[in-house]
């Protein structure tokens, strides 16, 4: 607490940030899988793989932070033997107990097993947008940190460019062809120990998604249009877009506001999601699933996002509105629309009843929070949200409580709120030498935030796909949210200034 006392200057924290992405590269070349055949187990080896192998399929990975395909496996822990070490791995990653059952080569620093499953592994009846089938591995230890999916596919099939690291691609047949072969079971149903009261969901999600298939062609075409556009206004990349647009209207000190309550919300939902690791109902009965979702199902974050863009920006524009008839029929879309929202992810079968009516009383206390200190409610808490400390000390806590969880998510949540507390300061100064705009001049200036947001997220994006190493791409994105959340801040200001100065009328 005596540091936080004391004054640190923002270019000795960006010198550090950039300190630790150095370390972390040059600790990325050495520790990552190498691409180059090693006849002999080599010197100081680091990670062990396990090959799972049914007929001409093996158990593939889709990886978290850098959304490729993978083998299971990872660094070799003090005292572990590669066998061991590829054996965990496979049960922590995939939740398959296997058996180590010899040395197929080693691949650089990396020993490459052939593992057989010690039980017939659980493969859904159901394909994903990738066209694989699902591997059940929701219980397993790193779902939805470091894995997304487990799959079980046919290597032949993989698209160039999917696969984690490419020149290991060619070579799957023929570690597939090493492997001794692993039973499967095909469910249509897990038997999943859960309450009464999800089982119960769970038979009026399936009558639900029945009585919609037997409406005539048009009306089903017509109800899942809606479904889907709905759905559109909870994806968190277009609730971000739509703060970054209304980034050119709002003043710094709102804007602030604005992006504290998304912040808090989307820290609270991964405590909730990784704490309490509620199953979704597709997890049990695989054919509900309508649209992709990984990850636990409670909270819903569609939820969170839509009712807090919705509610937000009903607050602020029926303050415009004179009369109360007209307010009052906002206040009963905006209603309309969230409860939509929830009907939809409970028919997609990705939320079961009880996560949508949670997660909207969740919503509706950060909307009313926001309401309460907007009309004059916690003056010092509106204050704190102007001090770059306050932004700095909340950066801390979620790198803090991302280095316990290992959850890639909070670790970009980490570093977009440290970008955030770089850029208050100057940000409010340039806000309060910056006169009110005009309207058109505010539309130019949400296009041209937009426009660098888009260009580092782009960049950012592009150079973490060139790497293969996982450490390597966290950083790049970390990176990369950083520099969005310093640009939302400071960028949105500077912006508003620049217009503000020319002398061209528009």
């Amino acid at each position: 607490m005596k540091r936080l006392a004391q004054p640190v200057k923002s270019n000795l924290i960006i010198q550090y940030f950039a300190l630790v992405l150095l370390s972390v590269l040059s600790f990325s070349t050495v520790a990552d899988q190498s691409s180059t055949f090693v006849s002999r187990q080599p010197d100081g080896i680091v990670g062990a793989v396990c090959v799972i192998r049914n007929g001409d399929n093996l158990i593939l990975l889709s990886e978290v932070i850098t959304n490729k395909l993978s083998l299971p496996g990872g660094y070799i822990d003090k005292g572990d033997t590669p066998e061991q070490a590829a054996a965990r791995e496979a049960l922590e990653e995939t939740g398959i107990e296997v058996g180590v059952e010899h040395l197929i080569q080693y691949r650089g620093r990396a020993a490459i097993f052939a593992c057989k499953a010690t039980s017939p592994i659980l493969v859904s009846s159901f394909k994903d947008h990738r066209g694989y089938p699902i591997v059940a591995s929701w219980f397993a230890k790193h779902y939805a940190t470091e894995v997304e999916r487990v799959y079980l596919i046919d290597p032949s099939a993989i698209e160039a460019g999917d696969y984690r690291y490419v020149e290991d691609a060619a070579l799957l047949p023929l570690w597939l062809a090493q492997t001794p072969e692993s039973e499967i079971n095909i469910y249509e149903r897990f038997a999943y120990p859960g309450s009464t009261l999800l089982k119960v969901q769970l038979g009026w999600i399936e009558q639900f998604q029945h009585h919609v298939s037997t409406w005539p062609a048009s009306l089903q075409w017509l109800f899942e249009g809606m479904m889907h556009g709905v759905s559109v206004v909870g994806e968190p990349c277009f609730a971000f877009i739509m703060v970054v647009i209304v980034a050119g209207y709002l003043r710094t000190p709102l804007l602030l506001e604005v992006v504290f309550l998304f912040v808090a919300a989307l820290f609270g939902a991964s405590l909730f999601k990784h704490g309490l690791m509620m199953p979704r109902p597709y997890f049990i009965v695989p054919e509900l699933q309508q649209v992709n979702a990984y990850g636990f199902g409670f909270p819903s974050v569609h939820i969170l996002m839509s009712t807090l863009l919705l509610g937000v920006w009903g607050f602020l524009w029926q303050g415009k509105l004179p009369l109360a008839w007209q307010k009052a029929g906002l206040a009963t879309v905006i209603m309309l629309l969230v409860l939509t929202q929830g009907i939809a992810r409970v028919w997609f079968g990705v939320q079961f009843i009880s996560d949508v009516i949670l997660s909207l009383m969740l919503s509706f206390a950060l909307v009313a929070m926001f309401i309460v200190w907007r009309t004059g409610g916690f003056p010092y808490f509106q204050l704190q949200l102007t001090n770059h400390w306050f932004w700095l000390g909340s950066s801390v806590l979620i790198g803090m409580v991302a280095s316990l969880s290992l959850v890639p998510q909070q670790a970009y949540l980490f570093a977009f709120v440290l970008g955030c507390s770089l850029a208050v300061a100057p940000a409010l100064q340039v806000s309060q030498l910056t006169p009110a705009l005009s309207r058109c001049r505010k539309v130019v200036a949400s296009v041209m935030v937009l426009l660098g947001a888009s260009i580092l997220y782009s960049t950012a994006s592009m150079l973490a796909t060139m790497q293969t190493g996982s450490l390597v791409v966290l950083a790049i994105k970390a990176m990369g949210y950083l520099m969005l959340g310093a640009w939302l801040v400071y960028g949105s200001a500077w912006v508003r200034g620049l217009l503000s100065r020319l002398r061209v009328r528009f």
